[in-house]
Parts: structure tokens; C-alpha cells; sequence
């Protein structure tokens, strides 16, 4: 699969507010190849809901202190 860039990129995007209350446009910086990869996961656990309907549930954790991200769906 082709994942896109490994480059830094900077670029304005919809982010998610400091105090979770809402998204504000600002400037990021990130890996366009790493952003696709966690897409790619998040979409094939959200998918899993098609096969099995009482799936209700996605968990995400992401540990920035060992960079560490966790997807999981009860289906």
C-alpha cells in the first residue's frame, strides 16, 4: 500500500482546541505517511461495524511518552 509522504509537512488544518471544546484552524507540522497509516487503521476498525452490528465501540489511546497508539473496537 502506498502510504504517501515521509517528509515533515507544515500546513493549516482543522485541529481540536486546547480545552476540547471545539476545532480552531492553525498550523501543523506532521508526516503525511504516519497520518495515513493511523487512518488506514481507524477506518478498518470503524469498518468492522459492516460485519458485526453490536460492535458500539472504538477506543483510542495515544502515549506520547512512548509513543505508543492503541485502536481497539469490541466487535
Amino acid at each position: 500500500m502506498y502510504i504517501g509522504s515521509i517528509e515533515m509537512m507544515t500546513q493549516n488544518m482543522w485541529v481540536m482546541d486546547e480545552d476540547y471544546e471545539g476545532f480552531e484552524m492553525r498550523e501543523i507540522s506532521y508526516v503525511p505517511g504516519l497520518y495515513k497509516i493511523f487512518d488506514e487503521i481507524l477506518v478498518n476498525a470503524a469498518d468492522n461495524y459492516q460485519r458485526d452490528k453490536t460492535m458500539n465501540k472504538i477506543m483510542i489511546e495515544i502515549d506520547d511518552i512512548t509513543n505508543r497508539i492503541s485502536i481497539w473496537n469490541n466487535g
